[in-house]
């Protein structure tokens, strides 16, 4: 009986940890939360939409957001969250193993107090929403 009882627990146990990682939800942060664009460059390219060759000769925000994911397939990920020029929807995608790296290697190197927070405050936030999947 115990037998049958420790092997149904860990069916059921195995169906969850299945489940939670199936649908493991992607997270959409703002590009700022990676730090300044020349920091973030490499990780997400240039700060203005990726259709336009330049950006602005002004200054200027644009509404770009990070998609980080980690149980679904990049095509996945892009036909969830697509970029539209006619919406102005613009969306960089980053597997979660790869924004962890890049926040811990700009972290470590600590350039700014400010900026270090930020990176550390962003990883905050990928660890505690991943880890309620």
């Amino acid at each position: 009986m115990k037998k049958l009882l420790l092997f149904f627990f860990s069916v059921l146990y195995l169906q969850s940890c299945t489940y939670n990682t199936a649908t493991a939800t992607p997270l959409v942060l703002e590009f700022e939360n990676f730090g300044p664009a020349a920091m973030s460059e490499p990780l997400l390219g240039q700060s203005w939409w990726q259709w336009q060759n330049h950006g602005d000769s002004r200054p200027r925000s644009y509404d770009i957001k990070v998609v980080v994911y980690r149980s679904q397939s990049l095509n996945e990920i892009k036909a969830e969250y697509s970029v539209s020029k006619e919406n102005l929807k613009d969306y960089r995608y980053i597997a979660y193993s790869e924004s962890i790296d890049y926040l811990d290697e700009n972290i470590k190197d600590n350039i700014l107090p400010r900026v270090t927070q930020k990176l550390k405050n962003t990883r905050s936030k990928i660890l505690k929403h991943f880890e309620q999947e």
